[in-house]
């Protein structure tokens, strides 16, 4: 066992809003797995039905969603994670911003949500065809990435939070957000790391 590994399990509760988001903490916890760590998550789909209570399991509860261009909806879900205590993970405008930054930093505002569809592409050499939302496509996406990847993007989405400006700033309770680019779930990956014992450091490539 590697020493890394704590003795035991660390357990996560993870409610997203759809297949990419699964198949990609799939993917993650088997990189952490195969690296020597603890680590699994249970899966629920988010149908509005938000679990206010879970088993006697500790979990770390987070919420995985999408801004989506819904300013309206994406309060309303900050304040369901206030609420019942979860960790908020999201990306503004929706999730292929954070699969792009695994591969190269991004920093422009979009209007629309497909925005990201040809650069995401381009950056996992797929063809300008390819449904990324598609379950074969978000296979070989995850396929090119690995956990230098993963640091990557952590590394690159702090880059987009670095450099905001404080007139940018909207806030739910206690939670700060802003206008796209904007996203939280690097937050939450990177304590994962840190509940793991896995390094974040000096591990990105500059791109």
């Amino acid at each position: 066992m590697s020493k890394k590994t704590k003795p035991n399990t660390i357990q996560y509760l993870c409610i997203h809003d759809g297949q990419q988001e699964r198949m990609y903490f799939e993917h993650l916890a088997k990189l952490l797995r195969n690296n020597g760590h603890a680590i699994t998550f249970t899966y629920k789909l988010n149908k509005g039905n938000i679990p206010r209570k879970i088993s006697a399991i500790k979990y770390e509860k987070v919420f995985v969603f999408d801004h989506d261009g819904e300013m309206g909806k994406f309060k309303k879900t900050l304040e369901i994670c206030i609420e019942f205590g979860y960790t908020n993970a999201y990306s503004n405008r929706n999730f292929d911003l954070w699969l792009l930054l695994h591969k190269k930093h991004f920093a422009n505002a979009v209007s629309s949500n497909d925005d990201y569809m040809p650069h995401v592409r381009k950056a996992f050499d797929l063809s300008k065809t390819d449904d990324i939302k598609k379950g074969e496509i978000v296979t070989r996406i995850l396929e090119k990435i690995s956990l230098d990847d993963i640091k990557t993007a952590l590394h690159n989405a702090n880059r987009i939070r670095d450099g905001k400006l404080k007139s940018d700033t909207n806030k739910v309770g206690a939670i700060c957000f802003y206008s796209n680019p904007d996203l939280s779930i690097h937050s939450f990956i990177k304590n994962i790391f840190k509940e793991c014992g896995e390094p974040t450091e000096n591990t990105y490539r500059e791109n």
